[in-house]
């Protein structure tokens, strides 16, 4: 069962201009299981694209996670699954303009990829509109 699981997780509460990291998380019953990512982004005048398959090496029970300024553990079971994973991209440029990003979590079986929503969300000015 693949539940709505792509979702942003911003570290640390707001972004700040520089390098960053984005993360997104994703809940499920099996343990093979990833994300196709796009990122679409304007660069020296010209829009380019970057795209990501990257299944998780390492999956968990529970993880924390920031909420209004808040810190607290949130489980698996809470979200209606038996693991959490997570793909975090390093270095983000957030001070390089509006940063589109489309991923798509994915489980698989019997070799073929099962995805779960896809979900679109938009970086700009180092937050998420």
């Amino acid at each position: 069962k693949m539940q709505e699981v792509a979702r942003p997780v911003p570290p640390g509460g707001a972004f700040q201009g520089g390098p960053s990291k984005v993360f997104f998380d994703g809940c499920a019953y099996l343990r093979k299981v990833g994300f196709e990512l796009t990122a679409v982004y304007t660069a020296d005048g010209a829009e380019r694209t970057l795209s990501w398959d990257r299944s998780a090496t390492v999956v968990y029970t529970s993880i924390l996670a920031e909420e209004n300024g808040s810190v607290r553990s949130v489980t698996a079971a809470e979200l209606g699954g038996v693991y959490l994973y997570a793909l975090v991209l390093e270095n983000v440029p957030v001070n390089a303009g509006d940063i589109v990003f489309t991923v798509r979590p994915y489980r698989v079986i019997d070799g073929e990829k099962d995805y779960g929503v896809e979900k679109t969300v938009t970086l700009s000015g180092g937050e998420f509109a």
